[in-house]
């Protein structure tokens, strides 16, 4: 027996669907979870790529960069309005807006400062932040 062989208990149905994905019958086991941890290598690296590329995208309002994803809430007399930056715009209930103002004055129906309503949370952070504060913080440079 090879010192460098182990067995790996597998479930049957796991089983049949490796079985599936082999090239051919004569492609050993081996060479079938190299192929596919190989695969799934890739195709991570191709992700996470994707995913660092996108976080460049996003919008831009006075001096605030909000990326690509960046969720986005506000409450405004009982009602709570959430967005999503996407395309270089704040989308709400499926509407496009180009600036935090006019996202929340489409929502609620009349003519708002976003700055003062909203907050967000975008991609890398784990808390919501008004965004006024971004704005504070993006003028003192």
């Amino acid at each position: 027996m090879n010192a460098n062989v182990v067995h790996i208990p597998v479930d049957l149905p796991v089983l049949e669907r490796l079985r599936s994905f082999r090239a051919d019958p004569a492609e050993s086991w081996s060479e079938l979870l190299e192929r596919l941890t190989t695969r799934l290598e890739t195709t991570t690296r191709e992700l996470m790529d994707r995913q660092s590329r996108d976080r460049v995208k996003g919008m831009t309002c006075k001096g605030v960069f909000f990326p690509l994803g960046t969720l986005m809430r506000a409450r405004v007399n009982f009602k709570t309005v959430h967005g999503v930056v996407h395309r270089q715009a704040i989308y709400v209930d499926g509407e496009r807006h180009y600036s935090v103002s006019g996202a929340i004055g489409g929502a609620v129906g009349y003519q708002i400062n976003g700055w003062k309503q909203w907050e967000c949370r975008r991609p890398d952070d784990n808390k919501w932040v008004p965004i006024d504060r971004l704005r504070r913080e993006a003028r003192r440079g």
